[in-house]
């Protein structure tokens, strides 16, 4: 199954751990025929940034998502690990870690990294890795938003 996939100028894309940059002033498109570990330069996160338990997780979850030489499936479980004991009294986060660990052991690792950043809206709900979807809102504007 063949994948498409348009670039913006300037983007960029990691496919099998190789960066990827479209240097033209338009739009460029490639085509993935085979199967591959992709990821798009909106999801990508730098080590520096991966600073709380939850973004430890999504860097380690995202590095197996793009194919990074570095990334590793120990590395996850130790991030995952990390963050059970920091939320030991969430059941729900809990239960995100035990889906995060079930997607990466089945080598879906874009999804262990999607559902990781349940875990970093629950820390810190307007972090920019987040899409507006994912966004938590703050209990004042939930409460508007029911009234």
């Amino acid at each position: 199954m063949a994948l498409t996939l348009t670039l913006r100028p300037s983007e960029k894309v990691m496919i099998n751990g190789l960066v990827l940059e479209n240097i033209h002033d338009g739009k460029a498109r490639l085509l993935i025929k085979e199967r591959a570990h992709i990821l798009r330069s909106r999801d990508m996160m730098d080590e520096a940034e991966a600073i709380s338990p939850a973004t430890r997780v999504y860097y380690q979850a995202m590095k197996l998502s793009g194919g990074d030489a570095t990334g590793d499936l120990r590395s996850l479980c130790s991030a995952v690990t990390v963050f059970e004991r920091s939320n030991a009294g969430c059941p729900d986060l809990l239960a995100v870690c035990v889906h995060i660990i079930e997607q990466a052991q089945a080598g879906d690792f874009y999804a262990a990294m999607v559902a990781s950043r349940k875990l970093i809206a629950a820390e810190v709900p307007d972090h920019p890795i987040l899409r507006p979807q994912e966004r938590q809102k703050a209990p004042s504007e939930a409460a508007e938003t029911a009234g």
